[in-house]
């Protein structure tokens, strides 16, 4: 079971250019997490999500879903695997 609804952290963002976009975001890190390191964290995991997308297209995986924990973690191996070898 995942942890007491306490210790989530909402995380509204707006874009600077676009007022009226505004995302909204769950966390799970720990109480003491400063602001700014959510804000931090946040911020990466674009960088985290297209490198995922872009590993998939390089291998011809962009259309498919992993339907299990298990297949998810051996996709993202594979993905970062290439990246890696990309890079």
């Amino acid at each position: 079971m995942g942890k007491p609804l306490s210790n989530w952290h909402l995380i509204i963002k707006r874009e600077i250019n676009s007022p009226k976009t505004i995302k909204y975001s769950l966390s799970n890190a720990d109480k003491e997490t400063s602001k700014e390191r959510l804000a931090f964290m946040q911020g990466q995991r674009y960088w985290v999500e297209d490198s995922i997308k872009n590993g998939k297209q390089s291998c011809g995986l962009s259309d498919y879903r992993a339907s299990c924990k298990t297949h998810k973690k051996r996709e993202f191996y594979y993905i970062n695997k290439i990246n890696n070898e990309i890079i």
